[in-house]
């Protein structure tokens, strides 16, 4: 009798520890839906990587960077896709912010587009130039891009429109020139807009990543682990599948594949070994941190120099460097 309660006991708790997982509340990513970059994310979802890797993952989409990073800060998302100095700006902000892979490093995807007049960054001085906003990592870019090409800061005026607005505000003649990223940047240049400058001329300047707020990284580490190997598993079915790929992201985004055909070229999307790389002290992201949080110090927008130490946590790529 004592044998049979026994075994009654373990069955119901094995139950109990199935229902639990099964249960578990998805973990949010916030992600902006348009961007190219993050087609291996869509395609863990579509294609059920995530589910290969027993993790439930729900995906939230939003229009912009700007309406993402509202999702992660309400706490609507547990984690978002953003590009690397935001993350770095959030946790100077108070949000403990923990960046666990790069998703996709830009060279052609994104870019400062003109009125085709305008040949030189020479040839802005004292003209209207555009970012998203003031301060932000589109400002940053713009600032560098313009300082290679011998445009000083303060050399031209400055204002601030939403990217997918670029084509528009140039149109209208509301400014000179716009940084802008795919879609948009393919729609101005077939539109008859000069290319200007574009992220490659400073590589590593537009890295995209993906990051947790820590409280979900110390509640679901496994399940950040498991994310992270539906992600490289998905990059990995995309680079051997790429029309089909095309395909099911421009169907999530009720678009054609021939929208994000160039985009998709112009970005690069790093394996399990280059994220390895990426993460190190020596790596793209400390390098890369450091310019972006001495950008942000000059402009006064942080007072407290942040610890990189703290914002990259490689823990998740290195566990799955060792399998």
């Amino acid at each position: 009798m004592k044998l049979f309660n026994l075994i009654v006991l373990l069955i119901f708790l094995g139950s109990c520890t199935t229902d639990s997982n099964e249960t578990k509340p998805p973990i949010n990513i916030a992600i902006e839906t348009s961007w190219i970059g993050y087609i291996h994310v869509v395609i863990a979802q579509e294609k059920g990587f995530f589910a290969q890797h027993k993790v439930n993952v729900k995906l939230l989409t939003a229009k912009d960077g700007l309406d993402t990073a509202e999702l992660y800060k309400t706490r609507q998302a547990d984690g978002l896709l953003n590009v690397f100095p935001d993350s770095i700006m959030l946790n100077a902000e108070g949000y403990p912010t923990q960046v666990v892979m790069v998703i996709d490093s830009s060279f052609s995807a994104d870019g400062i587009v003109s009125k085709p007049e305008i040949k030189t960054p020479q040839d802005l001085a004292g003209k209207t130039v555009a970012f998203e906003e003031l301060n932000s990592f589109s400002h940053l870019f713009v600032m560098k891009l313009l300082e290679k090409g011998g445009l000083e800061e303060g050399q031209f005026k400055a204002r601030t429109i939403v990217a997918s607005e670029a084509l528009e505000a140039l149109g209208q003649g509301q400014v000179d020139a716009a940084y802008t990223y795919e879609p948009t940047l393919s729609q101005a240049l077939k539109a008859g807009y000069h290319l200007l400058a574009k992220a490659g001329d400073m590589p590593g300047m537009i890295t995209d990543v993906l990051a947790f707020h820590g409280t979900t990284i110390q509640q679901r580490p496994d399940d950040i682990k498991n994310i992270v190997a539906a992600i490289l598993d998905a990059r990995n079915y995309m680079q051997q599948h790429p029309k089909e790929s095309l395909e099911i992201f421009a169907q999530f985004n009720q678009a054609t594949a021939e929208e994000f055909e160039t985009g998709f070229d112009g970005l690069h999307y790093p394996g399990l070994e280059e994220n390895y790389l990426a993460l190190q002290s020596d790596g793209l992201l400390f390098t890369s941190g450091q310019d972006i949080i001495d950008f942000y110090m000059a402009k006064g927008q942080i007072i407290q120099l942040p610890d990189l130490n703290t914002v990259v946590n490689k823990q998740f790529i290195q566990d799955l460097s060792k399998k």
